[in-house]
């Protein structure tokens, strides 16, 4: 048996997931604060909190936030906490139609099995008779007792009837203040406009104004929050949470009168991702406990420790009566002079060692020590090296940890009890304190020991490494979708849907999946699709570099090297997961243009943009021109007077808690065009800029020498054969050439160039600190708009 679905509604950001996981194991992966911890922590309550113990922050904060607002308005119209105003209230909450419930924190679970599986304990929860359906099915209920609530609030409407009064004077204070500071603008206008400008200032900021008011909104906030404080409490308090086994439309429901009943069901194990610390792994020898604790399950070393125990105990006990004697010896003077002061009536005292074999265990277990014996080597080989636990780092120390707490937990669920029961061993972040290759090979192994005894297990990451060396099928990605709200992506269904890699090199999803490499994807604020590594070199530097692109260089950029034929294809997977994502390639026209006027029948042989031209323009059998495609551009930034162009060719609909949807543009296809001078190349369009050159120039050998010279960049100047104008060698001085030499050079001849290794030009441009002056327009302003909200 095990865990086939989980759908969570209006749990803190989780307000409306359902999450499918695997019969063995499935990786939850997002970035921080997606809702990974909250819906382990959901798990874990109700799986084994018979109380639940809620929280108001385990409410949705919009849903909360929006429920304060609209009762509190309820209550303002109630203008007194005396005796007749608070039943006026109490009949109007029980008689009204206005709703004074939050959304329900609502779970539904829904449990498949095997014919062979032993449903001992399930069978009195089989509610759905479709002999199809393997499966049980229960929800689980926050629910407010409404009637307890409204006498609740009756009984301390005092409280909140006076934390009313003082917002509301909060509020009247403001306006008064606002009112105030019109009027000593107006009176001071044509006097001293900046004692006027200094007062309005003041009286925003909170400080006392030239009358001694005090306009403090930090109080006013104090206030709401209050107010929201003992809102929540009241509510809280007034909640229960309840079990109910139902049908598989989770609408016909029986409740389950005790709730431990249903967490016999499950064995269910957390191990979270704050484990083992410097500081507990020093002074707690966390990880010797751990093994102790571990090698306690086992018959063998429960075998030793007894022959150790009674060993101990007799040791012990032989030598009691001395202990006996010389105590009494030792103590003889004392009790003399303690008699004395009573007469005499002191009988012999003596020291006896009591001790049972529990202690004797306990004192096995506090004095042990984990430690690593590590063999010499070569001329050492001789030697071993005795190492304690804390040696090898924190890294180690807690994958002993998690293998010994996987292990126990598998032992453990072997137990007939547990084999009537739903197993599920979750593992936060198990990445913590490992380094990345560490963090791949442990990800292999945990895997495959969740494979080997069948055990479900669910592992949650936002390790790139994990997400690498995992299978596209078993990986659920969790997203922030909006604000306080999470969505889950399902990537394997966006690969298989797209087919366009599939067909192109005869990849499955999985295959897919790996060869493009997407992890870092699904973790990013930000994504940038290039052509290949020099473009990779120059934007990571500019980035971190220029000051315009500030508010990127604090975001999750991923970086994605896919060319000019690959790019498109990872359309499906940005709408998947809503990565903002800025497609970088190239022109890509015939070598021989000359002119500007060659571009209207030229095509390009960019995959990338002719694919989203004949996507948009609906037109797939005729192959666009380069002007076609720049045409169908359209200016990236109004302000731009060079008028960069770009295509946005993906946009998603957004849809706020409120209910509001807006589109939000997701994806911009651009280009060197026209503010770009018609280059065709990265490195052409850098040079451009550098130089100002207008479209197509052609240089003499001479003036390259300049200006290579001037600005320190490595970059080829090639020659030609005068025959057949071939490339010969660069910088040749064969005086036999003067004609060929004599030949007006282009950029595209001196990025055509044998000679020509961009890497070198890009660490030249770094190094010489040009990456910002050499910035193309189409970069700019794609970044720019990378940046915009």
């Amino acid at each position: 048996m095990f865990i086939k679905k989980l759908a969570v509604h209006n749990f803190r950001q989780l307000k409306d997931i359902e999450l499918d996981l695997e019969e063995k194991t499935s990786i939850l992966a997002g970035p921080n604060n997606s809702g990974k911890t909250s819906l382990i922590l959901l798990l874990e309550r109700i799986l084994e909190d018979n109380s639940f113990d809620l929280k108001p922050n385990d409410y949705n904060i919009y849903d909360q936030t929006r429920w304060i607002v609209d009762f509190t308005k309820i209550l303002r119209k109630f203008t007194s906490s005396d005796e007749d105003n608070r039943a006026i209230l109490k009949k109007y909450l029980i008689d009204s139609a206005t709703p004074v419930i939050l959304p329900e924190i609502d779970v539904n679970l829904q449990i498949d099995y095997q014919m062979q599986d032993d449903l001992t304990n399930f069978a009195n929860y089989l509610l759905d008779l479709d002999m199809s359906k393997c499966s049980f099915y229960f929800k689980y209920r926050i629910e407010l007792d409404r009637l307890k609530f409204i006498e609740t609030l009756i009984d301390q409407y005092s409280t909140i009837h006076h934390a009313i009064e003082a917002l509301d004077k909060e509020d009247e204070n403001e306006t008064s203040g606002k009112n105030n500071q019109a009027g000593t603008m107006k009176a001071t206008s044509q006097v001293d406009v900046d004692t006027a400008s200094k007062t309005a200032t003041n009286v925003s900021q909170g400080v006392t104004d030239s009358e001694g008011k005090q306009h403090n909104k930090p109080k006013k906030q104090h206030r709401s929050m209050l107010l929201a404080k003992i809102l929540m409490k009241l509510y809280c308090q007034c909640c229960q949470s309840r079990t109910y086994y139902c049908d598989s439309k989770f609408e016909q429901l029986e409740k389950i009168q005790n709730q431990n009943d249903f967490h016999r069901l499950f064995n269910f194990k957390y191990i979270p991702a704050a484990r083992l610390t410097e500081e507990q792994s020093r002074s707690n020898r966390s990880l010797s406990n751990q093994l102790v604790a571990f090698a306690n399950s086992d018959d063998d070393w429960n075998s030793m420790m007894d022959g150790v125990t009674e060993t101990l105990y007799n040791t012990v006990s032989e030598n009691n009566s001395s202990v006996n004697r010389e105590s009494t010896e030792v103590l003889s003077n004392v009790l003399k002079a303690v008699g004395n002061s009573n007469g005499q009536h002191l009988g012999d005292v003596q020291l006896e060692v009591d001790v049972d074999k529990t202690e004797i265990q306990s004192l096995v277990g506090r004095t042990t020590r984990a430690q690593y014996l590590v063999e010499g080597t070569g001329v050492s080989s001789s030697l071993n090296y005795v190492l304690n636990e804390t040696s090898q780092g924190l890294g180690y120390s807690n994958l002993v940890y998690l293998d010994t707490e996987i292990e126990a937990f598998i032992r453990d669920r072997k137990s007939p009890e547990n084999q009537q029961k739903v197993n599920l061993l979750v593992v936060e972040e198990p990445e913590s304190h490992m380094h990345p290759q560490m963090q791949n090979v442990f990800a292999k192994e945990l895997i495959s020991r969740y494979d080997e005894d069948g055990l479900q297990g669910l592992i949650t990451t936002h390790s790139t490494e994990i997400v690498r060396e995992v299978k596209v099928s078993s990986l659920r990605v969790l997203r922030e979708e909006t604000l306080f709200n999470s969505k889950l992506c399902d990537l394997d269904k966006s690969i298989s849907d797209t087919n366009k890699l599939l067909d192109d090199v005869g990849l499955n999803a999985e295959g897919f999946f790996k060869f493009i490499g997407i992890a870092d994807l699904i973790f990013a604020d930000y994504a940038i699709l290039f052509e290949g590594d020099t473009e990779r070199l120059y934007l990571k530097h500019l980035i971190q570099t220029d000051s315009k692109f500030e508010k990127l260089k604090n975001q999750y950029i991923a970086y994605v090297q896919v060319g000019g034929a690959y790019a498109f294809k990872f359309e499906k997977i940005l709408e998947t997961l809503q990565v903002k994502s800025l497609i970088l390639t190239d022109a890509d026209y015939a070598k021989s243009v000359k002119s500007e006027a060659d571009l209207k029948v030229e095509e390009t042989t960019n995959e990338t943009l002719k694919y989203f031209y004949k996507e948009d323009s609906g037109n797939h059998n005729t192959e666009p021109s380069i002007n076609d495609i720049f045409e169908w551009f359209g200016t990236i930034n109004q302000l731009d007077k060079l008028s960069t162009k770009g295509k946005v060719v993906a946009n998603v609909e957004k849809h706020k808690l409120n209910g509001e949807c807006k589109n939000r543009d997701l994806v911009l296809l651009t280009c060197q065009s026209k503010s770009d001078k018609y280059t065709r190349t990265l490195e052409a369009a850098m040079l451009t800029r550098l130089f100002d050159l207008e479209p197509f120039h052609e240089f003499t050998r001479e003036e390259l020498k300049d200006k290579r010279e001037k600005y320190g960049l490595a970059f080829p100047i090639p020659t030609f054969k005068k025959k057949d104008d071939e490339e010969k060698t660069d910088d040749s001085s064969d005086e036999s050439q003067n004609d060929a030499n004599q030949r007006m050079i282009t950029l595209i001849d001196i990025l055509n160039s044998s000679a020509m290794k961009k890497t070198d030009f890009m660490y030249s441009v770094i190094m010489k600190k040009r990456a910002a002056k050499m910035v193309p327009h189409y970069i700019e302003e794609g970044l720019k708009w990378l940046m915009l909200d």
